[in-house]
């Protein structure tokens, strides 16, 4: 018999309006990317777990470009990049682990794509190690609270 241990993702979208109502938008399957899979194996052939999404994390949620060397979640939404606050990071149960990140908007923004990675380039904008990435059509006024939630885990098949 031949075991599998395929990586996947899922993004979980809520929105906060500035009078408190809690949107959920949903659920959305993402990618895993080659880096984070060659990472996986680096650390299973060198005896390391650890894949660096806590090292140096994302620390603003105001819509600010993101961090050089910073991990964590990276927007894009217009024509620019924008790093969101890394509000907790828990393991599940060594096979993987989930990200909260969160970012408020003071004006109107429409936000097409999501990154989750390690270190992130400012010269290349994209991360040195990128480790999913999903595509989105989220759209925030001035106000509104974005959390996303995003979960990677080795499953079995």
């Amino acid at each position: 018999m031949i075991d599998k241990i395929p990586i996947a993702g899922v993004v979980a979208v809520t929105i906060k309006k500035p009078d408190g109502t809690i949107v959920h938008v949903g659920e959305r399957q993402n990618t895993i990317n080659l880096e984070v899979k060659k990472k996986c194996a680096q650390g299973l052939l060198s005896a390391q777990a650890n894949i660096g999404i806590m090292e140096t994390s994302f620390a603003n949620d105001t819509f600010t470009s993101p961090t050089v060397g910073s991990s964590g979640i990276v927007i894009y939404a217009g024509t620019s990049y924008y790093e969101m606050d890394t509000i907790s990071i828990a393991d599940s149960s060594g096979v993987g682990f989930t990200i909260v990140s969160r970012i408020r908007a003071s004006a109107s923004y429409t936000i097409t794509k999501a990154y989750l990675g390690n270190s992130w380039n400012g010269t290349s904008n994209k991360f040195d190690t990128d480790y999913s990435d999903v595509t989105t059509n989220i759209s925030l006024s001035n106000g509104y609270q974005l959390d996303l939630t995003w979960t990677v885990r080795i499953a079995d098949a």
